[in-house]
């Protein structure tokens, strides 16, 4: 049995913009902060080894690079960050946006990678494009692999005896949205969610929870997730992981509610008012 610690992460810019396509701007702007990332990125690690998680998960786009090429240089900071913390058995799963393709906040070169201090265990390539993205990112063969360095690595593997799928954001949503099939003996999928903002009514975190939820009924697995919250604080009821079975009786998909998620945290903590973390066994 594997623990997994989910990071919900707060991020409000010095002067918060008053809608989404100022809020991406102001965050990705924030993630181009090489420096403050890899500090926040070595406190969750901290933590991580103090609540013995086998796996670490941050939202999807945590860094910025330049595209595949520039994978192997993120790789090489994650692993500095986990050798000065001395977490030889930590898997730290992390997500890096590119800007390879015009306007960053679609670009197609979006990663989620998989990596412990000394081995790159996993890696995906987003395969199915959020609303707005379609010209941007085609639907894609999630199980192709991916080359990073000298390595080829796929968004299945293995890690204290469980093994894991990765998602890059509505990569999570595929079983359902593009009839994805299960992989063999699947324990549980580490989604990393890129963004929810104060601006999206009736399109934000409670409703892509209710959708990996469903896919989670789907799959028959638990799915983990983390996200980024814009210009807002993290909900407190935002679960950090679903499991969606045995589902409800009598309720359709749109009617699910966080009352009805059948995984619990065996760990939840507040690290400040901007950093909320969850740890599930799976």
């Amino acid at each position: 049995m594997a623990k997994i610690l989910t990071t919900s992460l707060s991020f409000s810019p010095p002067a918060c913009p008053n809608d989404d396509h100022g809020c991406i701007a102001a965050h990705i702007a924030l993630r181009h902060d090489a420096a403050y990332r890899e500090t926040l990125l070595a406190r969750l690690i901290a933590h991580a080894v103090e609540v013995e998680a086998d796996v670490l998960l941050t939202p999807a786009g945590y860094f910025a690079s330049g595209g595949p090429a520039d994978l192997p240089n993120v790789v090489a900071t994650v692993q500095g960050l986990l050798g000065a913390a001395g977490a030889n058995g930590l898997c730290v799963a992390f997500g890096v946006d590119g800007n390879t393709g015009g306007e960053e906040r679609f670009s197609p070169d979006q990663f989620m990678l998989a990596v412990t201090r000394t081995s790159v265990l996993g890696g995906a390539r987003k395969a199915s494009p959020a609303p707005g993205e379609e010209a941007y990112i085609p639907v894609g063969d999630p199980w192709a692999l991916l080359t990073v360095g000298h390595d080829q690595v796929g968004r299945v593997f293995d890690h204290a005896g469980t093994r894991f799928s990765l998602a890059v954001c509505y990569d999570g949503l595929g079983p359902n949205h593009h009839g994805w099939a299960k992989p063999h003996g699947l324990n549980a999928v580490l989604n990393g969610i890129h963004w929810f903002f104060p601006y999206a009514p009736g399109k934000g975190d409670f409703y892509f929870a209710r959708g990996l939820a469903s896919a989670s009924w789907t799959w028959q697995v638990p799915v983990l997730f983390s996200a980024s919250f814009i210009c807002r604080l993290v909900p407190r009821r935002f679960p950090g992981g679903v499991m969606g079975f045995p589902w409800p009786e009598g309720k359709t998909t749109n009617r699910w509610k966080y009352g009805d998620n059948n995984l619990a945290p065996v760990g939840d903590d507040d690290l400040n008012r901007y950093i909320r973390t969850r740890t599930f066994e799976t």
